[in-house]
C-alpha cells in the first residue's frame, strides 16, 4: 500500500481552480490560500481512500473512509468491521510557516494496530494559482509518532500530558482517545518551586523518565489536583513534535524545486508579500517565474 499512496505525489486536485493572469492579484492571493486547507484537507483524504480503493486489497478486503472517525482511512475485513489497519491523514500547506495539523491519538489506542498517519504536503501548481498539487508524502507509524509526542513533551511538574478515559463501554460516539496537555500556571516562582517539591517527593525520577509508569499517572493527578494548570491548545502539533521521519521529510519537501526556486524560497516570498517587507522582490521573483513563464 506505501507504493498506492506514493503514487499520489505529482497528483492535481482538479476540483478546486484559482485563476489569475495578473500579477497585481498575487498578494491577495498568497494571502488568503492557505485559508482553503481544510476543504483541500478533505479533497486529500478522497483521493487517498480512492487510490487505495482502486489496488486490490488481499484477502477481498476493502477500505473505506471514516468521517469523523480514526483512522480517516481504514482496512474493513469482508464483514465490514475495522481490521485494525489504516491512515489518518493529515495535510500540509507547504508555504505555511509550520505544519499546523495536530496528532493527539493516544498510544494505548494504537499498540497492536497497524496505523500510519500519512502526511500530504501540497501547494498551487502556479504558487499562488492554479490547481492544489500533492509534493510529496509520507506515511509514519502512528505509534512512534505518538510515543514522540509524550516524551516530548512530558515534563512534570512545567508540563503534563493526560490520557484519555477508559470509555470502551461508551457508544462509539462517546468514546474518548485523546491526549491533553496542560501547563502549569504558576501565580510565582513559589508554587512552583512547591509543584517542583512535589515532583521530587514522588519518586519522579520514574514518574519524569517514563510517562506511562504508573508513578507518572499518579503524579499527574496530584499535581492537576493541587497546582493551577491550563490546557495547551497548541499541544501536539506535528511540527513540534520533533519526530525524526517527520523532521526529514519536512527538509526534504522545503527543498524540492519548483518552478526554478525550492519550496522554502517560495514560502518567504509569500511571507514577505503578506508582511509588506521588501514585497516588491517577492513580486518580481514570482512575475519572473510563474506569470510571465506562463507557469
Amino acid at each position: 500500500m506505501e507504493q498506492v499512496v506514493r503514487g499520489l505525489v505529482g497528483a492535481t486536485l482538479e476540483t478546486i481552480s484559482i485563476g489569475s493572469v495578473d500579477i497585481r492579484d498575487a498578494g491577495f492571493l498568497a494571502a488568503n490560500i492557505s485559508k482553503l486547507s481544510p476543504l483541500i484537507s478533505n479533497l486529500i483524504e478522497r483521493r487517498v481512500v480512492a487510490a487505495l480503493e482502486a489496488a486490490e486489497p488481499p484477502n477481498d478486503w476493502q477500505w473505506a473512509r471514516q468521517d469523523p472517525r480514526f483512522p480517516d482511512a481504514a482496512l474493513l475485513g469482508r464483514d465490514g468491521r475495522m481490521l485494525d489497519a489504516g491512515y489518518e491523514v493529515k495535510a500540509w500547506y507547504a508555504l505555511s510557516t509550520e505544519i499546523t495539523s495536530r496528532f493527539r491519538e493516544s498510544r494505548s489506542r494504537l499498540l497492536g494496530r497497524d496505523i500510519r498517519l500519512l502526511l500530504v504536503a501540497w501547494m498551487m501548481d502556479h504558487v499562488v494559482y492554479g490547481q492544489p498539487i500533492i509534493l510529496d508524502v509520507i506515511a509514519v507509524d502512528a505509534l512512534s509518532l505518538a510515543e514522540a509526542r509524550d516524551h516530548h513533551y512530558h515534563d512534570p511538574p512545567r508540563y503534563v500530558i493526560v490520557e484519555p478515559e477508559d470509555t470502551h463501554d461508551r457508544t462509539a460516539n462517546l468514546q474518548q482517545s485523546v491526549v491533553s496537555g496542560y501547563r502549569l500556571q504558576a501565580d510565582n516562582e513559589r508554587m512552583a518551586e512547591s509543584a517542583r517539591m512535589m515532583a521530587a517527593g514522588m519518586g519522579a525520577e520514574d514518574a519524569i523518565a517514563d510517562p506511562y509508569s504508573p508513578e507518572a499517572e499518579q503524579l499527574v493527578a496530584r499535581l492537576l489536583n493541587t497546582y493551577s494548570y491550563r490546557l495547551d491548545t497548541n499541544f501536539a502539533k506535528i511540527d513540534r513534535i520533533d519526530h525524526p521521519a517527520v523532521e526529514g521529510f519536512k527538509a526534504d519537501v522545503l527543498a524540492t524545486a519548483f518552478h526554478n526556486r525550492d519550496v522554502a524560497e517560495w514560502g518567504q516570498a509569500l511571507r514577505r508579500l503578506a508582511s509588506d517587507s521588501d514585497c516588491e522582490a517577492a513580486l518580481d521573483m514570482i512575475r519572473s517565474e510563474v506569470y510571465d513563464s506562463g507557469g
